[in-house]
């Protein structure tokens, strides 16, 4: 997924799968349950195994810009998720959704010993500044002044840069973020023409089969883009000679057609 389709899953469908629990009867009524979210992380394209660590130990992976940013928007979306007001989670909801009351959540982990899981590292998140230092007794979208629809809107839509899974995902291919170039553009403007203009030909040829038959079509057909060229240079040798004179090349003589 690209980083606005994952904002997106955390903000909308984790947040209506949360909301499902710890309501009783029809209509809906709360319960003594409470909603708290436990051991969540920043990660999202790796999972953890002795492969992964050797693969970051001889290939690390920088922390670039646009990973950084992404992982910034990753948490404050699923901290602003984890700890809505049912005001706050109707925006998400579907349709005629009753809303619960979200109470909370905690990370996992406190710190990790490896660079590898730089993603379920709470402290190192604090240290570089993807994951805000929070202040007691304001929500995350009052501190930081954007909710879920903004950083939605703000994620990118392309994955170059920020999405890498490991293991490699078989036939997996990313959304580049850099535009094609004119020359790119083009050659795929000339590829689609090319392509309508043989499926153009197809119907047209289904088309003729269906009226004066396949095997008549299949003939002109081969007439046509055989070695004599053109329908009109086939259909001249079959032309044959009368009166042991060649005939003429007047398809409109009815000599000619007669013969």
């Amino acid at each position: 997924m690209t980083p606005q389709q994952h904002i997106r899953q955390v903000c909308k469908f984790e947040r209506d799968h949360i909301n499902q629990c710890c309501w009783d009867g029809l209509p809906p009524k709360p319960t003594e349950l409470k909603r708290f979210v436990g051991e969540w992380t920043a990660a999202y394209d790796q999972t953890p195994s002795p492969e992964l660590e050797k693969h970051f130990r001889e290939h690390p992976r920088e922390l670039t810009p646009e990973r950084f940013r992404f992982l910034e928007q990753f948490v404050l979306a699923q901290m602003m998720t984890y700890e809505a007001t049912p005001e706050e989670n109707l925006e998400y909801l579907p349709p005629k959704s009753v809303a619960g009351d979200f109470h909370g959540w905690f990370f996992w982990n406190f710190r990790m010993e490896e660079t590898v899981y730089r993603e379920w590292d709470y402290l190192r998140g604090v240290k570089e500044g993807w994951i805000p230092k929070l202040e007691r007794g304001v929500t995350v979208e009052q501190q930081t002044g954007t909710d879920c629809a903004q950083l939605e809107e703000e994620a990118l839509a392309c994955t170059t840069e920020v999405v890498d899974p490991f293991p490699k995902i078989p036939h997996w291919k990313g959304i580049p973020c850099i535009a094609p170039s004119p020359a790119e553009v083009a050659s795929l403007f000339l590829l689609k023409a090319f392509a309508c203009v043989g499926v153009v030909a197809v119907v047209l040829f289904v088309l003729y089969a269906l009226r004066y038959g396949f095997a008549k079509a299949w003939a002109e057909l081969r007439a046509c883009c055989g070695r004599g060229g053109s329908l009109e240079m086939a259909r001249r040798k079959e032309f044959t000679r009368i009166n042991d004179e060649p005939s003429s090349y007047d398809t409109n003589n009815p000599i000619n057609v007669a013969a």
